[in-house]
């Protein structure tokens, strides 16, 4: 198969482990990459740690360059052939569950062109906002809980990427603080608990009256 670009491969996995149906036309990719067995997965939590330890101290070692590798060694995992860092001896306990990809490839040589490209898997393309994959996932599948959103967007700063062009309600709930909780949603000192229930109650009938 030809080399498979980073949009066509994010594609791929919505299809194959989310059952999403086709989001960016990558039919190739979606024939080639049939799941072998029903995906049981239901979430997903992204880990983008801008600033955070190198790729060399963790997932990609060079034991073979001491002078990239600094002062990490490189340890065995479960996965036959596998080295990590020695900094995560518990990750690579597991890591024959594990997919692991050592690879990069970008046109993007600025941090904030690239920090877009990763998260929608387009360039910048004037006022267009583009959906992130939370996005696409909260658009073509079904929520799994009519309360809680579908994805949730901790730190990362003001500039938030979510639902871009689609709806709001694609969009994360950003949490700035994850020890402060979701901000103004308890009920003020003065307002006693029987009316806020009171409240509810009138709400909840009205939305399945209309």
């Amino acid at each position: 198969m030809n080399d498979v670009s980073r949009r066509d491969f994010i594609t791929g996995v919505a299809k194959s482990c989310l059952g999403v149906t086709t989001i960016l036309g990558a039919s190739d990719l979606l024939h080639a990459q049939l799941p072998s067995k029903i995906p049981t997965a239901r979430h997903v939590i992204f880990l983008y740690m801008g600033g955070g330890m190198t790729h060399v101290d963790t997932l990609d070692p060079k034991p073979e360059n001491k002078d990239v590798m600094g002062e990490t060694t490189a340890i065995n995992t479960s996965a036959d052939g596998i080295q990590l860092g020695h900094w995560l001896p518990k990750t690579a306990e597991q890591m024959h569950r594990a997919t692991l990809l050592r690879g990069l490839n970008t046109n993007q040589g600025a941090h904030a062109q690239a920090n877009y490209l990763l998260h929608t898997s387009y360039q910048r393309r004037g006022t267009i906002v583009h959906p992130t994959m939370g996005a696409w996932v909260s658009r073509f599948t079904e929520k799994l809980n009519n309360t809680l959103p579908s994805n949730v967007k901790i730190n990362g700063g003001s500039d938030v990427l979510g639902a871009g062009y689609f709806e709001k309600k694609h969009g994360p709930l950003p949490l700035g603080n994850p020890n402060a909780g979701i901000q103004n949603v308890t009920k003020a000192g003065y307002v006693e608990q029987n009316m806020l229930t009171n409240d509810w109650t009138l709400l909840a009938n009205s939305i399945r009256s209309s």
